[in-house]
């Protein structure tokens, strides 16, 4: 029964973050576009080429979607779901073999408890929507975990196997892979060691390295450019805030139940439970650019689940044997009307937010994006824009992303001199004000491309609400046919709405 009232609960969570679709998404989708075109996975048509994006693995699979000529937004989001799907049934099944010297009916509770609790996250059904990487990395990494506890001949192919696809899916995907490959050679019997660091070898780290040699010389990078983007900022532990935060969220609701679990099977826990440890301590460092729902660091969540539920067992057992049954079925509903009530405390304040998110995004970036795609030039136009996802990916047009995630210079000396953007001859500049009228700068560096733009002769041609706060501020030179055709369709837009 809980089983099922988690699952309504999840699809329930689905519906109402339908709408929301992340704006880094559509980087995604533009470099999966790039190369079902066959331009290659690359931001720009045109030189250089650029790595902008995090998770080649995601790049490939949304590529399908643009060589069937499909809707990418709701394809993500089948997909994203699917993988929802899949990371709930393998934590079951991780629970469940997580026990294996334990009674049938122990391992079914365990198992049970652990997809209750992450089907009832609201986080699950919010990444299962938002049209990114988190929920394909969450099912290689628990299916990864499972494969390590799961004994059977085959067993270590399948982890050499589950820990490429993490490292191809993100990057620090490879450091939880490499400690769970540590912790497969801790249970693995002696005689079965060396065949498994063979299948490793072959497996895991020649395909990793071959693909690694291919990207450096393609792009030219040794790291894509987001990382080095993220480890620019001032200070050493930029991301201590949201790792706290994310360790709060887990501990308030889990802390007791994955110390039992600890205490109970110290040994497997910690092979389970050290990998998760690794990411959190790697996400101290870099900035948690675009890191809405904690998505870097809920990948870990599965297995947290995972255990928890194996230590409500635990407590659970103790009270049946020192009290009784009944108390213990009572103990039961209570963890169960517990972590319902801890995990959903904010739910109804994170759909709207998700959903305003969603309407905005519609009616600024899309809107815009669709209306430049729109426009009759010569096809050598250039967009400046930070937020580089949605507008770049509607309107198709060469872009200089002014924030940096897709742009090598920025990204590597962090310069975002409005001189260096000027050079390149740009058709349109996008900044992000906080006012419609009087222009207040979102992001810092903005109020200097302002004041640069607008002393070359660019003028405001048009303002997208976003929200209250947030304002896209469209520039360009009143007298190009660019910028009088764009008012021109923005017009008829808002009057056919």
């Amino acid at each position: 029964m809980s089983v099922v009232i988690a699952g309504a609960w999840f699809f329930f969570l689905v519906t109402q973050f339908w709408p929301f679709t992340v704006d880094d998404a559509f980087i995604t989708f533009r470099y999966s576009e790039n190369l079902a075109r066959g331009i290659g996975p690359t931001y720009n048509a045109q030189l250089p080429r650029i790595e902008g994006y995090t998770s080649f693995l995601y790049v490939i699979l949304m590529s399908v979607p643009h060589l069937l000529r499909i809707d990418a937004v709701p394809a993500a989001k089948v997909i994203g779901i699917i993988c929802s799907l899949v990371t709930l049934a393998v934590t079951f099944l991780l629970a469940f073999t997580f026990l294996q010297s334990v009674d049938i009916r122990a391992r079914i509770l365990a198992a049970s408890l652990a997809i209750f609790c992450l089907a009832f996250f609201p986080f699950t059904a919010l990444h299962s929507v938002a049209g990114m990487d988190t929920m394909l990395f969450s099912m290689f990494f628990v299916s990864a975990t499972f494969l390590v506890f799961y004994d059977r001949t085959s067993g270590s192919i399948w982890v050499a196997l589950a820990a490429l696809l993490m490292g191809l899916t993100r990057p620090e995907g490879n450091l939880a892979a490499l400690s769970l490959i540590i912790g497969n050679l801790f249970l693995l019997p002696k005689g079965r060691r060396v065949p498994f660091i063979r299948y490793v070898l072959l497996l895991y780290i020649l395909p990793g390295v071959l693909y690694f040699l291919w990207r450096w010389m393609y792009y030219g990078c040794l790291f894509p450019l987001p990382f080095y983007l993220k480890v620019k900022d001032e200070g050493v532990l930029n991301g201590l805030l949201p790792v706290l935060s994310f360790v709060k969220l887990v501990s308030v609701p889990l802390g007791t139940f994955l110390l039992l679990a600890c205490l109970r099977f110290p040994k497997r826990f910690l092979i389970a439970g050290i990998p998760c440890l690794v990411l959190l301590a790697f996400f101290l460092f870099p900035s948690h650019i675009m890191g809405y729902g904690h998505r870097f660091l809920f990948p870990t969540f599965p297995l947290f689940a995972a255990l928890a539920g194996i230590g409500a067992v635990v407590l659970l057992d103790f009270i049946e044997r020192t009290i009784g049954r009944t108390q213990s079925r009572v103990a039961y509903v209570f963890v169960l009307i517990l972590w319902s009530v801890i995990v959903t405390d904010n739910a109804r304040g994170m759909i709207q937010g998700y959903r305003a998110y969603a309407g905005g995004l519609e009616q600024a970036h899309i809107r815009l994006g669709k209306t430049l795609s729109e426009l009759d030039g010569d096809g050598n136009e250039l967009l400046v824009i930070g937020d580089a996802g949605a507008v770049p990916y509607y309107s198709k047009w060469e872009t200089f992303d002014s924030y940096g995630l897709n742009n090598p210079h920025i990204a590597r000396t962090g310069d975002r001199s409005p001189g260096a953007i000027s050079s390149q001859d740009p058709s349109v500049v996008v900044l992000l004000s906080k006012k419609p009228d009087g222009f207040e700068p979102l992001l810092p560096w903005e109020d200097s491309h302002y004041i640069f733009f607008t002393g070359t002769g660019m003028t405001k041609l048009l303002t997208l609400r976003f929200s209250s706060s947030y304002f896209l501020w469209v520039l360009g030179y009143p007298d190009a046919a660019v910028s009088r055709r764009l008012i021109e369709l923005h017009s008829q837009r808002s009057a056919g709405r």
